[in-house]
């Protein structure tokens, strides 16, 4: 599965690139297609790093967990996608742009959907 994420993510970087060469503008077409494929890409790599800890509840991650007396603030990936989604400061005529916006809403999706917890930002 890793070499599979690993060579979409290049040819996808390759694609972009030789885009990138032929034309400064893009159309609506090859803005939903960045979208989509970064939505995708995004998943798949969170799919593969993001599994739930040896009990099957637990985030095997804690850099995003800050203890605070006897509370835990957990961001989670999400989370943190959401507010990187609001600071796309790319220009919307930019590849990068859409880019930038899949790969932050693919966490998302990712975050949403595969965890029964995540809702719980406090506890």
């Amino acid at each position: 599965m890793n070499y599979v994420i690993i060579s979409i993510a290049v040819i996808f970087l390759i694609y972009t690139e030789l885009l990138k060469k032929a034309r400064n503008k893009i159309n609506t077409t090859e803005k939903i297609l960045y979208l989509i494929v970064s939505i995708a890409l995004s998943f798949l790599i969170y799919i593969e790093l993001c599994k739930y800890g040896k009990k099957g509840i637990e985030c095997q991650q804690t850099f995003n967990q800050i203890k605070i007396n006897n509370y835990k603030l957990h961001l989670h990936h999400w989370v943190i996608h959401a507010i990187l989604l609001c600071c796309n400061f790319f220009d919307k005529t930019s590849r990068y742009y859409y880019i930038y916006a899949g790969l932050n809403i693919g966490g998302i999706i990712h975050g949403i959907v595969m965890y029964k917890n995540w809702y719980k930002v406090l506890s």
